[in-house]
């Protein structure tokens, strides 16, 4: 920020690194040990994910590593101008490059397909989407605030703190209905005119030859857990449906959408 690095109209936040980790003896760059104060700090709190710089370079995405390039700390500025689902295919159908994508942690993985599933019904070339990958979900959703990407394919658990706070906007959720708290007014993709159901799911698979009886046996153990007030409690916390399937409904689940995936991947280029 400008002038006392404090809350105005102008800057609309605080440098605390400044204020707390200054050393006094220069106001033009942080020295070597202001550097390792904060690295110390970052290293102590490692839920600070990134941080907000108001100098020259105000637009700049980096990733800053510390004097002894012991840490990554994301540095960005953030912006948006889509406010719908549809705005953004509608964007993807004139030019299917003129959006970047964000997301972790390899190609072909259900982010990516998701896309995909968006963008094919609307006419648009799925191979000539732009998708960068990331080894983590907050390194992709950085690039987002940066201005460096234009979209973040997440699960809706990651990036809440960011739209509970206005920092992102969410588009559409990917669900068969709305979800609760801050995602309640964002529209499924259903509601803007996509047939989408796309879900991070999370299964349990044992080893092959389980007999009968111990598969009834987990189906069983499952069952119950997916009742509990704790699982409920879990998922609630984490923006997450509850979608239990007992042994046989999770294997049609399974090749339902391996055949799916396996057409939408050889039209990515991905699968032959």
């Amino acid at each position: 920020p400008n002038g006392d690095h404090g809350i105005n109209a102008q800057d609309r936040f605080e440098n605390l690194v400044m204020d707390t980790l200054a050393e006094g003896t220069t106001s033009d760059a942080p020295t070597t040990s202001e550097q390792r104060a904060l690295a110390s700090f970052l290293a102590r709190h490692r839920n600070v994910v990134a941080y907000f710089h108001g100098n020259a370079n105000w637009n700049e995405f980096y990733t800053w590593s510390g004097p002894d390039r012991e840490i990554e700390l994301n540095v960005f500025r953030a912006d948006s101008p889509m406010k719908t689902g549809r705005d953004m295919v509608d964007r993807l159908k004139k030019d299917p490059a003129s959006l970047s994508f964000g997301l972790a942690t390899a190609l072909g993985n259900p982010s990516h397909i998701s896309i995909a599933q968006v963008a094919r019904p609307a006419g648009v070339d799925v191979r000539k989407l732009k998708v960068a990958v990331f080894t983590a979900s907050p390194q992709a959703m950085a690039g987002v605030l940066g201005g460096h990407l234009d979209v973040l394919v997440s699960n809706a658990s990651g990036p809440l703190p960011q739209i509970e706070s206005g920092q992102l906007r969410a588009l559409a959720v990917a669900a068969p209905k709305r979800l609760g708290g801050a995602y309640a007014s964002v529209p499924t993709w259903k509601e803007q005119g996509s047939n989408v159901v796309a879900a991070f799911w999370r299964g349990v698979i044992g080893p092959k030859g389980l007999s009968a009886a111990q598969i009834a046996f987990w189906d069983g153990e499952l069952a119950k857990l997916a009742q509990s007030d704790e699982w409920k409690k879990y998922l609630a916390e984490h923006q997450l449906e509850s979608d239990y399937r007992p042994s046989r409904e999770t294997k049609q689940f399974l090749d339902t959408e391996y055949a799916e995936y396996k057409t939408i991947l050889g039209e990515l280029g991905l699968a032959k």
